[in-house]
């Protein structure tokens, strides 16, 4: 996990996401959730999104606050994957980490306070 300039907190996912890798997914995503208002998933180094890893999308965006700001921002591997199991029902999508970053600050600046809706 990092601190992005924008604001929020980034967590960045490279290479394959599967059931041997979900726990480390789903350990930063949810240290994320527990503490932070904004939180960015960057997918755009994965090269495989498995069910595991789609099942650890679907409950953060299940388990994020309606206060909260939650992204996931996909890449060449995980583009389709992320739309045909409806996590952009749950979470905001988008292609790359500058349009992520850039709808945070537009809802942080339409909600200025300690907390953002998603």
């Amino acid at each position: 996990m990092s601190r992005h300039p924008c604001g929020a907190t980034r967590c960045g996912v490279r290479g394959e996401v599967d059931i041997s890798t979900e726990d480390v997914l789903r350990t930063a995503v949810e240290r994320a959730l527990a503490t932070q208002p904004a939180v960015i998933v960057d997918l755009t180094e994965v090269t495989f999104l498995a069910s595991a890893g789609v099942r650890v999308l679907l409950d953060a965006g299940e388990r994020s606050r309606p206060d909260q700001f939650l992204a996931v921002v996909t890449g060449p591997a995980t583009q389709t994957v992320v739309r045909l199991c409806g996590l952009a029902d749950l979470a905001f999508c988008f292609p790359d980490l500058d349009t992520a970053a850039a709808a945070y600050r537009r809802a942080r600046a339409a909600h200025p306070g300690p907390a953002v809706p998603g």
